[in-house]
């Protein structure tokens, strides 16, 4: 922090092609601060020297005055051992080496722990991808909520970037950042644009500051263009290095419009995000056909690093007076069982249609596998496999989740029969 040391890096950085005059030395010297864990120094600067291939040595003697050799007797003399191959190994390799540097990473490690339910791991990169209209914005402001209620976060740690929201969307979560104690970042707010966000995020990286800072990234596509390799791989690669120093980073993304055969949401863009990132999950949305008020949505893993779910479910009211703070009140999580349950119920309610058919093409006597698998089809108004499909699915002796059995006949022939519908309880 001295005058002298101030003078020497103007000196020192005039020889720089990107030197722009004292004036901007003079800033950013008075910029640098004490209180880093691990500042750069001149051992910085040796490094860097020799990673450039230059000599150290060559460099830090050419300004000093040579010394004089004075007199001197061998005492006690060590003998150098004979060299098998004087050939030195020079392999560039070398330079790449880590050997050393196991302090160094091990001060970049932060504890490995669940930090968003069971979702997310503090020190890993999370993208989760969604529909629009999905709720995925609220459902991250509830775990985050959440996890600064429990002491889980420290809320000055977090920084929830919000790149797409109307004023009146931004102003209710900013509410919710007061309230909570963490950051709510904008776009053009405060002068933050996506230039300004990327050098913020290399000076963490830089500077230390990274490590125990969580992300949020509201949404991807606002940061990078997703759907060109080049730049969706470096942008992941700055968030890989943010991560490595032990910061969290967790991407908020939007799916395909179209769904995959099984009905299922797909990520969009090329896989480099993915393939990149330390987890993924798909954010499904599972119909609610009895309770028209509520929304259920079930996040599933498609790529995992660590001890991270490997599915969970939400749900929160559809009310549509609801303000902001009442949908957020509204979300729970629901138990794994209960999800089964109310995925089986929106299959039936879904397989409704041909169910009914088979059930009728049955009553009529025909119940021959692939005979009932036409008549039902063309009653239905379907294609034959679906119909072959729903008999298969609904075959068995459980009448809480069958329809129908089959009895072998003569050469193997399968004859359908409806089964009883269980009773409902008793008075």
């Amino acid at each position: 922090g001295s005058e002298d040391g101030l003078l020497m890096a103007i000196q020192w950085s005039r020889d720089g092609r990107k030197y722009k005059g004292q004036r901007e030395i003079e800033v950013k010297w008075r910029s640098f601060r004490q209180d880093i864990a691990r500042p750069a120094t001149i051992s910085t600067l040796i490094k860097l020297v020799k990673e450039g291939g230059a000599d150290i040595q060559a460099i830090m003697s050419s300004n000093q005055e040579a010394f004089s050799v004075c007199d001197y007797e061998v005492i006690n003399p060590i003998p150098v051992p004979a060299k098998q191959d004087e050939r030195p190994n020079t392999s560039p390799l070398t330079a790449f080496s880590l050997q050393g540097q196991l302090k160094a990473l091990q001060d970049d490690l932060v504890e490995q722990k669940h930090i968003l339910g069971k979702l997310v791991l503090q020190g890993q990169a999370t993208v989760f991808y969604a529909a629009p209209n999905s709720g995925k914005t609220l459902l991250v402001l509830h775990l985050i909520i959440e996890s600064i209620k429990r002491g889980i976060l420290n809320a000055p740690q977090v920084f929830y970037v919000n790149m797409d929201d109307n004023s009146q969307g931004l102003v209710e979560k900013l509410q919710l950042a007061e309230e909570y104690g963490f950051h709510m970042l904008a776009d053009n707010h405060q002068g933050l644009d996506v230039g300004r966000f990327r050098q913020a995020i290399e000076q963490m990286i830089a500077d230390g500051t990274a490590r125990g800072s969580i992300v949020v990234l509201d949404t991807l596509k606002k940061f990078t263009s997703l759907m060109d390799k080049v730049k969706s791989s470096e942008f992941a690669r700055l968030v890989r290095q943010f991560s490595l120093k032990g910061g969290t980073v967790i991407a908020l993304a939007h799916t395909n419009k179209n769904p995959d055969a099984a009905g299922r949401g797909v990520y969009s863009g090329t896989s480099d995000i993915v393939d990149d990132l330390d987890c993924a999950y798909v954010i499904d949305p599972v119909p609610q056909p009895d309770d028209p008020t509520h929304k259920v949505v079930e996040f599933r893993n498609i790529k995992r690093r660590g001890n991270v779910a490997q599915a969970a479910a939400y749900r929160y009211t559809l009310e549509p007076d609801a303000r902001y703070e009442e949908l957020l009140l509204s979300v729970q999580e629901i138990d794994p069982s209960q999800l089964t349950v109310a995925k089986q119920a929106a299959e039936v309610h879904s397989d409704a249609h041909i169910i009914e058919s088979i059930s009728l093409c049955i009553d009529d006597g025909i119940v021959s596998k692939m005979k009932l698998a036409d008549a039902a089809a063309e009653r239905a108004r379907c294609a034959k496999r679906s119909a072959l499909r729903i008999i298969e699915k609904y075959t068995g002796d459980d009448p809480a989740h069958h329809r129908w059995n089959f009895t072998v006949q003569e050469r193997g022939a399968k004859f359908y029969h409806l089964l009883t519908p269980p009773s409902g309880p008793t008075e």
